[in-house]
């Protein structure tokens, strides 16, 4: 299974960019232990998002440059079409509730992100996506069954 993680970069005023986080950096990347954290492997001031949350941020980005008159780059409007054919979810204040109690056992926003940006159906699945939650299995297996089956009965729902 592929898929893109988007981030926003926090540091430039109104302006967010979308970066591929699982894409070629440029920077060759030594190899981490599975406690590494997603979020250590992304530049400062950025943060993981959905990607429904992406969807929202390239949307009002499209309606700003349509207000200003500046005609979007194709690359834009692809990344756009990507992650609109790509996000799960439509809602992602919904997604953040149903995700929230795993905040409470240390999973991180990127963490979160990878979980939310892909249609898994088991803890096993998780656990093979985002290595750095098996030191925590034996504390996340009903937190994450709950998470998956909420995650679920939202797709059936969309």
């Amino acid at each position: 299974m592929v898929g893109v993680n988007y981030c926003w970069n926090c540091s430039l005023p109104d302006m967010p960019i979308v970066i591929d986080c699982l894409g070629d950096s440029g920077k060759a990347k030594a190899p981490h232990p599975l406690t590494m954290r997603l979020e250590q492997d992304l530049p400062e001031n950025t943060a993981c998002l959905m990607d429904c949350e992406a969807v929202d941020i390239l949307k009002r980005f499209q309606e700003r440059m349509v207000a200003f008159s500046i005609k979007p780059p194709v690359s834009f409007d692809r990344g756009l079409e990507y992650a609109l054919s790509n996000r799960l979810y439509d809602n992602p204040q919904t997604v953040k509730q149903i995700l929230e109690p795993l905040k409470q056992h240390d999973v991180s926003d990127g963490e979160l992100c990878m979980i939310a940006n892909f249609h898994l159906e088991s803890v096993d699945e998780v656990l093979a996506l985002v290595p750095s939650l098996k030191t925590k299995k034996s504390k996340l297996i009903v937190p994450l069954e709950n998470v998956l089956a909420e995650l679920a009965k939202l797709r059936r729902a969309t």
